[in-house]
């Protein structure tokens, strides 16, 4: 429970926790061998594999051109391809965009990723392959 807590706290460390657990891993085996108690070593390699098993949840990695990166003020002319069928609301609907590029009047970038969009009211055209494109801010 440390490691995870420690892991949670201060992310994105993975190369010291795999070299605290590939030693400590060398330290079981050599007492092993020895046939000696490890004593301290288990609970270290308990530890850091805690924290690396929670690592995906606290330090996630994204691509860098991940669309995660983007948010933010900018009002992007965003293009896509709907992956999911849009679920109607009574005023909005919702639907699941894969992000293929952002657009500024100065500036192209290929991305990645998906987005949730809500649209006010009911876009009855729109189906799950359609490739759209909108301006929006992305949050």
């Amino acid at each position: 429970m440390a490691g995870i807590i420690v892991g949670d706290l201060h992310p994105d460390h993975r190369l010291w926790a795999w070299g605290l657990a590939s030693a400590c891993l060398g330290l079981i085996a050599n007492n092993l061998r020895r046939k000696r108690s490890a004593r301290l070593a288990p609970i270290f390699l308990f530890f850091s594999v805690g924290y690396l098993l929670i690592q995906p949840w606290s330090a996630p990695y994204t691509p860098p051109a991940h669309v995660s990166r983007y948010t933010g003020p900018i009002r992007w002319e965003i293009t896509g391809t709907v992956r999911t069928p849009p679920v109607l609301g009574s005023l909005r609907s919702r639907f699941l965009l894969a992000v293929e590029t952002l657009k500024t009047p100065d500036t192209v970038v290929p991305a990645n990723g998906n987005i949730r969009v809500t649209v006010a009211g009911n876009p009855d055209t729109l189906s799950q392959g359609d490739l759209i494109r909108f301006t929006s801010r992305l949050r």
